[in-house]
């Protein structure tokens, strides 16, 4: 989120939220791209007003097509995964559009669904590009989507080293599933030193995050 849209952001609670909300819609009207975006997330959450997914699909779609790159994430989430009372039918082409604009000017999560998008339809290269620019940007599940790219050679030569690199970082993000990985990794020496107690401690954290036991 830019810093422009983080001083439009109404998420505070010790403030009139009713008063921000009169404020955002006063610029949204004016075609502020930013306050539409979060006019739409007030709409959406409640904040200030009443939930109107309707509406807020709405003020997403406007501030989309005003520029707005996470206001085209979520209008492609909306167009997706469809909410019942936006009153907008599921659309998966125009999803994957406003995706792609999105991805295309540097939105973290459309540049990762764009990578299980084209990772999807075999189209290798393209796959492991968008991983690559969502890894940089931290999203953790494109860190781990990556390094299961350069341990299976997925779109890039194979390089476990690497592999293990991105797996690990996913991992001390938070993401349960390269917990697996890097316990894989540590367990036969996979692009790193073989080291069994840091294999089980990993494996460890993954059965506690909910993972299924494996055998290593």
């Amino acid at each position: 989120m830019s810093a422009a849209q983080e001083n439009y952001h109404p998420v505070r609670t010790d403030v009139d939220e009713k008063g921000i909300f009169r404020w955002l819609c006063t610029y949204a009207m004016r075609a502020n791209a930013n306050a539409q975006y979060l006019l739409a997330h007030c709409f959406r959450l409640g904040i200030g007003t009443d939930k109107d997914q309707k509406i807020a699909f709405l003020w997403y779609r406007l501030s989309a097509e005003n520029g707005n790159v996470d206001a085209q994430w979520m209008l492609g989430q909306y167009y997706e995964y469809y909410e019942s009372n936006t009153k907008s039918p599921k659309n998966k082409e125009k999803a994957m559009e406003w995706y792609f604009k999105s991805a295309n000017s540097g939105n973290a999560n459309a540049q990762y669904r764009m990578g299980l998008h084209f990772h999807f339809i075999k189209d290798l290269k393209k796959a492991f590009k968008w991983y690559l620019l969502a890894a940089k940007q931290g999203i953790h599940g494109a860190q781990c989507s990556l390094g299961n790219c350069y341990q299976n050679g997925i779109g890039v030569d194979r390089n476990e080293q690497t592999a293990f690199k991105w797996y690990l970082t996913s991992a001390e993000g938070g993401y349960a599933e390269a917990y697996l990985h890097v316990a894989e990794c540590y367990y036969y020496g996979k692009g790193v030193n073989q080291d069994i107690n840091k294999a089980m401690m990993w494996h460890s954290k993954s059965t506690r995050g909910g993972n299924v036991w494996v055998e290593l």
